[in-house]
């Protein structure tokens, strides 16, 4: 590998994460033990005589109705089985450890499948045949805590060069279009939709993807789970089209069997590889190390596109409601009854001041319904704009007709 591909590389390995404090882990562990405890004190009052003399009594007289008594174990020693209570409070605890965190973000997909299942089955798993036996979520002890995260924290530059090798990994091996010696411009990958039409954990393979782009481009990263909604609205309302992604580095096409092509500025597929030949330095074929000569015209780069802290603050937009009174049958139910406002959105959660700019520049104005709950109102549906900005990143040009209805006092002129 030359010098120029060893210096790129340690460019954008270079101060890949901030440092992170763990001293939150102190106090989570006392909670951990405070809630240990609390079961514990539960279990020994389920092994007294006073519970097992009256357990049939409670199981028999709450049995859900429509289950029967099964929706109740006939075994005190079952519900209140001490093992799968700490199971659970463990799991929980290592999901809020790693939530306070920007590790999780920073995992590649399958790493984060790894923890997934892990939560999924705290108690261990027992697997028959090749794959090897899942061993028990460790108890949430500050020993353990801590030596945990600060791995973590400290391989979060390896799960770079992790994450493209997962995601070299993942690309169809049925397709020619991808090339089994390195990353080429355009690539596809499979098996992204279940047998009930959602999405899978693959999905996370094309973040991983995003969020290795996103730090070449110096921009902050999408979050792990960020790339579903942007897959499924390219299967149902774009299909078979191309969706420009993230300021025109990347472009999506999915179709509804659940594969997508992918096309990476060529300038993007060269960085890939020179990590991708840190891995495997006999492996990459040198003209995949190459950087690419000719300016290529077919990808346009919009511009710096927008924090995906913005991009996600308008994924969070929900319908905005009115209430109003009920004056129908049901009112002795239900005194409001929720009005959907046409073309109102409102924030889930916090929302900065620059997704309010953004929000302003596509016409969007801060009101508030009648209850005094803050959303924005449009004079058009805003929804596939917002849709757009999402996938793209970017504004759209003002100047662009798709996207701005006629003002109303323009309306009323035309109108006479």
């Amino acid at each position: 590998m030359s010098a120029n591909e060893t210096a790129v590389i340690a460019d954008a390995m270079a101060d890949f994460f901030a440092p992170t404090s763990t001293d939150m882990v102190q106090g989570l562990v006392a909670e951990y033990r405070r809630d240990r405890q609390r079961i514990a004190e539960v279990v020994k009052f389920a092994e007294s005589d006073t519970l097992k003399g009256v357990w049939h009594d409670f199981a028999a007289g709450n049995a859900d109705e429509n289950r029967g008594r099964s929706s109740l174990t006939n075994s005190v020693e079952q519900a209140f089985r001490e093992a799968g209570a700490v199971g659970v409070l463990n799991a929980t605890y290592w999901s809020r450890a790693l939530e306070l965190t920007d590790v999780y973000d920073a995992m590649p997909q399958a790493r984060r499948s790894q923890w997934h299942e892990q939560m999924r089955n705290p108690e261990g798993r027992k697997v028959h045949g090749s794959e090897p036996d899942l061993p028990p979520l460790p108890d949430f002890e500050e020993e353990t805590v801590r030596s945990t995260l600060l791995e973590l924290l400290n391989s979060r530059a390896k799960f770079l060069a992790e994450r493209v090798d997962g995601i070299f990994r993942a690309l169809s091996g049925e397709h020619v279009t991808n090339s089994p010696a390195a990353f080429s411009k355009r690539m596809i990958i499979g098996h992204l939709v279940s047998s009930y039409g959602t999405t899978t954990d693959r999905v996370g393979f094309i973040n991983d993807l995003r969020c290795v782009i996103a730090k070449f481009m110096g921009r902050d990263e999408p979050g792990w789970n960020a790339t579903g909604s942007v897959v499924t609205r390219a299967r149902r309302e774009k299909r078979g089209e191309w969706v420009t992604l993230d300021g025109g580095a990347l472009r999506l096409r999915a179709y509804k069997c659940g594969t997508a092509h992918l096309e990476v500025h060529p300038d993007m597929a060269w960085r890939l590889n020179c990590v991708l030949a840190q891995l495997y330095p006999l492996a990459i074929p040198p003209e995949f190390r190459a950087k690419p000569k000719k300016k290529v015209k077919d990808f346009v780069m919009m511009g710096r596109p927008l924090p995906f802290a913005v991009v996600g603050a308008l994924e969070s937009l929900e319908t905005a409601y009115n209430f109003i009174e009920n004056t129908g049958p049901n009112a002795w139910r239900e005194k409001y009854r929720r009005e959907p406002i046409k073309n109102g959105l409102s924030p889930r959660g916090g929302f900065s001041a620059e997704a309010e700019r953004v929000i302003a520049y596509i016409g969007g104005v801060k009101t508030k319904n009648e209850r005094g709950t803050e959303y924005f109102a449009f004079d058009y549906d805003p929804r596939e704009v917002i849709a757009e900005i999402i996938c793209t990143g970017c504004l759209p040009a003002q100047q662009s007709p798709q996207y701005y209805t006629t003002p109303q006092r323009l309306n009323k002129v035309v109108v006479k």
